[in-house]
């Protein structure tokens, strides 16, 4: 049962892939962490290969109709990619499972968790009250490589593809209009969480490839949908209606995790 109710929850994730190429991807934890009993460690590899194949199939049906800028693509993604890779090849295995403060000990699952929520709440935030249309901010490419870096880090310690940030950046910044905001996010998360996945799975002794390729699947037939009726449906109120629900579980990883 449990299984069954991960895999239906992966295809509405996915169908927020292919639809908004943000928001559906931070979904991916709490459903292997709180359906499935993982714990974040060892949940963050399938979340970084549900997340990167989705997108990437997503993201070449959108290019049949949608070009991407390489520029912006190297500019943020080498970064962001070059940071995944380091988080998790490096900085990740060096921490301890326990980290003691004054006379508590919070583990470094529980602490990802909370990180998580709080990332889930910022991303609600923006779902909910932003436009997709905003004012154009020039930035220097040192600046735009800084934000690639920060995703980097995010995604590294997560398991998140960090779509919920790179379209607003690509929108304000990159000067995009919304789908090809979404579609860049889509490219960027496949280049920063794949590399890293394909890692995670070889140095990974326990990886269930059945659960994996379930939950894929699931994504997959939900991102294909979510790519079809993008063009038939209108967009904002979809990405308000996974604003709340992410804003509800964002609240009960919180309680959760500090109960």
């Amino acid at each position: 049962m449990e299984l069954f109710i991960a895999i239906a929850a992966s295809a509405i994730i996915g169908m927020a892939i292919g639809l908004l190429g943000a928001g559906g991807s931070i979904l991916i934890m709490p459903i292997l962490v709180y359906v499935l009993g993982m714990t974040p460690s060892t949940a963050i590899p399938y979340s970084l290969g549900i997340v990167g194949i989705t997108s990437l199939v997503s993201s070449i049906r959108y290019a049949k109709h949608l070009s991407i800028n390489v520029y912006l693509l190297a500019l943020f993604g080498t970064p962001a990619f070059c940071m995944t890779f380091f988080m998790r090849a490096f900085i990740i295995p060096s921490i301890p499972h326990l980290i003691h403060i004054a006379e508590y000990s919070y583990s470094i699952d529980s602490i990802s968790m909370i990180l998580l929520a709080l990332l889930m709440a910022y991303a609600s935030k923006r779902m909910i009250t932003k436009d997709s249309e905003q004012h154009v901010h020039i930035v220097s490419p040192i600046v735009l490589s800084l934000f690639g870096i920060v995703i980097g880090i995010i995604t590294g310690l997560t398991g998140i593809g960090g779509g919920f940030l790179i379209v607003p950046i690509m929108i304000l910044f990159g000067g995009m209009n919304m789908r090809e905001a979404t579609f860049t996010s889509m490219v960027l998360i496949a280049c920063t969480t794949l590399p890293s996945f394909v890692f995670e799975f070889f140095v990974q002794k326990y990886f269930h490839i059945d659960i994996f390729f379930f939950l894929l699947l699931g994504s997959l037939i939900g991102s294909f949908w979510g790519v079809y009726i993008s063009h038939r449906i209108h967009q904002s109120t979809v990405r308000k209606i996974f604003g709340v629900v992410i804003a509800v579980l964002s609240f009960f990883i919180i309680i959760k995790e500090i109960a």
